[in-house]
């Protein structure tokens, strides 16, 4: 054998069988890439499914903390709107009742100042409006209920009973027969108290 031909014979890219053996090489080397890349496929396929889970997680819970805030907000102004109404209801029967006070304080004046007696079924005759109060003491003017009064004389004057005038004319306007006391009186709603002064029974 010549030096050329061993030296042919013991490189391996030489030999018979090198080409093989350098093929087998790249496939190895194309396979374990292949591999790297589909596990580093595998674990971005699996991050992102795992974001995309926690963003579904925070856009689910950031709906229903909206949806809670709304729910809460409509019964805060469903409740706004009860205690507003409850408070107008409050506030509608204070003044009916301090408009009864007021409507007895001015019954009250007219009749002490009447000098003499009326039958209670001819109160309604009695312009209560045009009573006032004295804004500074919350108390009746005495100058409205003695104008009050005179009008009143001026109209009325046969109704008036005096020590010497008993009796009643029979002709003379008057209301129902429906007879209620001083105290029933004073319960009975602003707008009815007017109407019903007739039928108030002198006590």
């Amino acid at each position: 054998m010549s030096y050329q031909e061993k030296v042919v014979s013991d490189d391996p890219k030489m030999s018979a069988g090198g080409d093989d053996i350098e093929n087998g090489k790249a496939d190895s080397v194309s396979y374990d890439t292949h591999r790297k890349l589909l596990g580093e496929k595998k674990k971005l396929q699996a991050e992102f499914e795992r974001l995309n889970s926690k963003l579904k997680e925070t856009e689910n819970a950031e709906k229903e903390r909206t949806e809670k805030e709304l729910r809460e907000k409509e019964d805060y102004k469903k409740l706004l709107e009860l205690k507003d109404k409850e408070l107008a209801e409050k506030s509608k029967t204070l003044q009916e009742i301090e408009e009864q006070r007021v409507n007895s304080l001015k019954l009250s004046s007219i009749l002490k100042s009447l000098g003499g007696e009326v039958d209670n079924k001819y109160w309604i005759h009695f312009d209560l409006d045009k009573v006032v109060l004295d804004p500074a003491t919350k108390q009746v003017d005495a100058l409205s209920v003695t104008k009050v009064v005179d009008e009143f004389k001026k109209t009325y004057p046969e109704i008036i009973k005096t020590p010497d005038k008993k009796t009643m004319p029979n002709n003379f306007p008057a209301g129902g027969s429906t007879s209620i006391t001083y105290d029933e009186w004073l319960k009975l709603p602003t707008k009815d108290m007017k109407n019903r002064l007739k039928d108030v029974i002198n006590q």
